[in-house]
C-alpha cells in the first residue's frame, strides 16, 4: 500500500490549479432556468440550463434552440454537481481528509454479500493511497457473546472473517482504542491541593459509556421484536463519528462499494472552514424510486452527462443527495479534530450513556454534523450543498447486501 507523504502530496499539487466550474445562480440550480426566445423568457428544465453553461445544445419551445452546438468535453462530475446544486463542489484545497477507508461491523458474521463488498474494496485500493478500516466493539461482542446472542459458531465465522480481511490489508481495529478511561473521582486530598477534577474529552467516550451502551444494545435484541437490532445500528452510528473524530477519512457502510471512484487522489470538504463532513448516501434500499437515476450515472459503464438523459438523472440524484444529508449517515468523510463531529457526538452521549434512555439514532445528529453545536441556521441550504461529495457518482451506492439490511 503506497501510504508515503511523497505520493499525497503529488495527488495534491497534481490538482492544485483545477479551474473553478461555472456556478449557476441558486434559481437556475433548483428551479426551471430561463432561455431567450423571440425575445421573451422561456423555462428550460434544471439539466438544460447545466447543459446550455457548457455550452451544449439547448431545445427550447417552438423549435427555437439556445447556443450552438460546440465540440468540448463533457463536464466532469464535480463541474456537473456544482452547475447542479450551485455550489462550488471540490474546488477547495484547504482541508484534506485523510485517505482511510472505515467500515464497522460488529456483533455475528457477516453476511457473504457483505464481504464481497469488502473484498472488492481491497481489490480496489491495492497500490494506492487509500487504507482500508474495520472497526468492531470488543465491549458489544463481550456482552453479546456471553448473553447467548451470538452462537459460538458464529463468533468462530467472525474471527475467520476479519482474518480473511487482514490478509487483504484490512487494519482490524476495536473501537475500544479510541476510548478514554473514566475520570478518577477527585479525592479530599485533590481538593486540599487544589488539583482539579479530572473530566472527559468532548468528542470522546468512555470506557464505562461503552460498557453501558453495549448492556443496552444486547438487552434490546434479547428482548426480540422487528426493531431489536436498533441499538447494535446505533451502536455502529456512535462508532463512526468516533474514529472519523480521532482519525478521519471516508466512512462507507458496508452495503456500499468504492465503484469508479478515483483513488489516484486525496478528497477535501468543500467548506473552506473544513466544518461540513461530506456526505453522500443517498438511499438505503434498492426498491427507491432513485435507483434508475444512480444506474444511469453511477459506475460501470461510460458516463456523458451531456446527454439529457444521463443529466436529468445527475441532476436527481445529486438533488437527493443533498436533501438526504439531514436523515441519512451511510457515507461521511471528514478531517479529525473536526469541531461539527464533536457537537454531534456529544448530543447522541446524553441518551446513550443515560440508564433510562435508548440508544438514539445517529440520524438525529444531522443537523449537528452540518451546522455544529449551538442553535441551527434559518438558512440551511448552503451547509447541506457543501456536504455533496465530488465522487457521489461514482460510488456504488446499492449492493446485493442493501437488500439485507
Amino acid at each position: 500500500m503506497m501510504q508515503d507523504h511523497e505520493a499525497v502530496e503529488a495527488a495534491l499539487h497534481a490538482r492544485r490549479d483545477i479551474p473553478p466550474a461555472p456556478v449557476l445562480g441558486e434559481d437556475h440550480a433548483h428551479h426551471d432556468a430561463p432561455a431567450i426566445v423571440d425575445g421573451e423568457a422561456h423555462a428550460v428544465a434544471p439539466h438544460e440550463a447545466i447543459m446550455a453553461a457548457f455550452g451544449h445544445m439547448v431545445d427550447a419551445p417552438d423549435g427555437a434552440v439556445g447556443p450552438a452546438p460546440v465540440v468540448a468535453p463533457a463536464p466532469t462530475s464535480a463541474e456537473f454537481l456544482s452547475q447542479a446544486l450551485g455550489s462550488p463542489i471540490d474546488q477547495d484545497r484547504t482541508h484534506m481528509i485523510p485517505t482511510q477507508f472505515h467500515r464497522f461491523w460488529s456483533g455475528g458474521k457477516m453476511s457473504d454479500d457483505a464481504m464481497a463488498s469488502l473484498t472488492e474494496s481491497a481489490a480496489k485500493t491495492e497500490d494506492t493511497m487509500f487504507q482500508n478500516n474495520l472497526w468492531y466493539s470488543s465491549h458489544l461482542e463481550r456482552a453479546m457473546d456471553g448473553g447467548g446472542v451470538v452462537s459460538p459458531e458464529n463468533q468462530e465465522l467472525r474471527g475467520g472473517q476479519r482474518e480473511q480481511l487482514a490478509a487483504l490489508g484490512y487494519n482490524v481495529r476495536d473501537i475500544a482504542e479510541l476510548l478514554q478511561d473514566d475520570p478518577r473521582p477527585q479525592s479530599r486530598m485533590d481538593r486540599f491541593l487544589g488539583r482539579p477534577a479530572e473530566t472527559r474529552t468532548p468528542g470522546r467516550l468512555t470506557q464505562s459509556d461503552m460498557a453501558t451502551m453495549a448492556g443496552k444494545a444486547t438487552e434490546h435484541v434479547q428482548a426480540g421484536g422487528a426493531d431489536r437490532w436498533d441499538g447494535v445500528k446505533h451502536i455502529s452510528d456512535m462508532a463512526r463519528l468516533m474514529y472519523l473524530n480521532e482519525v478521519g477519512g471516508h466512512h462507507l457502510d458496508v452495503d456500499m462499494g468504492l465503484g469508479d471512484m478515483d483513488l489516484s487522489r486525496p478528497y477535501f470538504h468543500n467548506d473552506p472552514a473544513g466544518r461540513v463532513p461530506l456526505m453522500g448516501a443517498v438511499t438505503a434500499t434498492n426498491d427507491d424510486p432513485i435507483a434508475d437515476a444512480l444506474a444511469a450515472v453511477g459506475p460501470g459503464h461510460d458516463r456523458d452527462l451531456r446527454d439529457p438523459d444521463t443529466a436529468a438523472a445527475g441532476v436527481r440524484v445529486a438533488e437527493q443527495a443533498r436533501d438526504m444529508t439531514g436523515m441519512l449517515n451511510g457515507m461521511i468523510a471528514s478531517r479529525p479534530g473536526n469541531p461539527n463531529l464533536v457537537a454531534a457526538i456529544e448530543q447522541l452521549r446524553v441518551d446513550a450513556v443515560h440508564p433510562q434512555a435508548d440508544i438514539p439514532s445517529g440520524m438525529t445528529a444531522n443537523p449537528r454534523l452540518l451546522h455544529g453545536a449551538g442553535p441551527l441556521p434559518a438558512d440551511r441550504s448552503v451547509a447541506r450543498n457543501q456536504a455533496v461529495p465530488p465522487y457521489l457518482f461514482d460510488l456504488q451506492h446499492l449492493t446485493e447486501e442493501s437488500d439485507n439490511r
